[in-house]
């Protein structure tokens, strides 16, 4: 199966893919420090009470957005420390406020990534004693972190799983055309990432939730990626932290009832690849980018990629018998490779960015 392609070769082009979508600077660095100063911080009340006054970060701002966006009255904006926070409001929750402001944003067409407005709720992640909600496309002008939900459906053929891949539609307006594992969408707000998984499944296969309710509950995969231009409409730079839950689920040839079908105008079909054309896909860059990251995880996880010997091992025996399909990369690649997969997200405090500051110039938005 595995091409006489140099393990060193092999490790280089899967931290390739997995840059082109974790491409947000890792800590401690110079970039990192440069590059999330360059951002606002989007902060919400560690409690909704009049009496509470810790701020605790949800989210980056592009200084972009915050200089385009029409601010209601409800925010207030610390220009010194670079913030954005909602005060405590008697009359409005949080979610109501953010629901006003992306409208009016909206209604304004203040910005591009808006045109394609989905009417579907997700959670901001961290928030204590109360559920905050947001519309879908306005998460990457608030930088909250995202979770969402992929699945690999696979059937048995010639002693190997073969997997079944989606082509998206040339008329999506993220990243159109390009594969995709077999159900991929957002975890919305109030829904487990089960439910998401089992709603996603019949909405984009046709596949009713007593066959896709078979899936196990495998892996996550985890990143930090910045808005490029082939994420399609949309402003680029966007802090677009996100979490996928990854399922896997055996099909079975010739049952025509556990066939996915197209059934929506998200996407434009599914084949059936072998785990090489699968592999050749992805490190072709014909994946979706984050798509890209779960096959990783699932070629590890099912044995195909494996860690071999770091340059500086001697082989000291002979005639071990060896896996004989797959991929190999350095024990110190693998490592690697397996770590930015699952990376952890966080935000810098709040307190961070006052320390030092003795006045800040802030103002409730008008």
């Amino acid at each position: 199966m595995a091409k006489s392609t140099s393990s060193d070769t092999t490790a280089q082009g899967l931290l390739k893919l997995i840059d082109a979508c974790d491409n947000f600077p890792y800590s401690p660095s110079s970039d990192y420090t440069t590059t999330v100063s360059s951002y606002w911080l989007f902060a919400l009340l560690d409690d909704w009470t009049a009496e509470c006054t810790r701020l605790n970060t949800h989210g980056y701002m592009l200084g972009s957005v915050v200089e385009g966006m029409p601010w209601t009255g409800y925010f207030n904006i610390d220009r010194s420390n670079k913030i954005i926070s909602i005060p405590f409001c008697a009359d409005k929750s949080e979610s109501e406020i953010l629901a006003e402001q992306s409208h009016l944003a909206r209604e304004q067409k203040a910005f591009r990534i808006l045109a394609d407005w989905r009417d579907e709720l997700l959670p901001v992640l961290g928030v204590k004693k109360r559920a905050v909600e947001l519309e879908r496309k306005a998460t990457g002008l608030f930088g909250i972190a995202t979770r969402g939900v992929h699945c690999t459906a696979y059937l048995w053929a010639s002693g190997e799983p073969k997997l079944i891949i989606a082509r998206r539609a040339a008329t999506k307006s993220t990243y159109p055309g390009m594969l995709d594992n077999t159900i991929a969408g957002a975890q919305s707000s109030m829904e487990s990432p089960w439910l998401a998984y089992i709603r996603e499944g019949e909405e984009e296969t046709g596949l009713p939730p007593s066959i896709t309710s078979r899936a196990v509950a495998v892996s996550s995969v985890s990143y930090i990626h910045t808005r490029d231009a082939r994420a399609g409409i949309g402003e680029a730079g966007l802090f677009q932290p996100e979490s996928q839950y990854c399922y896997d689920l055996e099909l079975h040839e010739g049952i025509e009832a556990e066939q996915p079908r197209v059934h929506d105008d998200e996407v434009f079909g599914f084949e059936t690849m072998t785990i090489q054309q699968t592999w050749d896909c992805l490190m072709a860059d014909e994946f979706k980018p984050n798509c890209g990251l779960v096959l990783i995880d699932f070629f590890i996880r099912w044995g195909f990629l494996r860690p071999g010997r770091d340059h500086w091992m001697i082989q000291t025996k002979e005639n071990v018998p060896q896996p004989k399909k797959g991929w190999e990369v350095s024990a110190e690649d693998y490592t690697e490779i397996v770590s930015r997969l699952h990376r952890k997200l966080v935000f810098e405090p709040v307190e961070t960015r006052l320390l030092g500051s003795s006045s800040s110039s802030s103002s409730r938005s008008s």
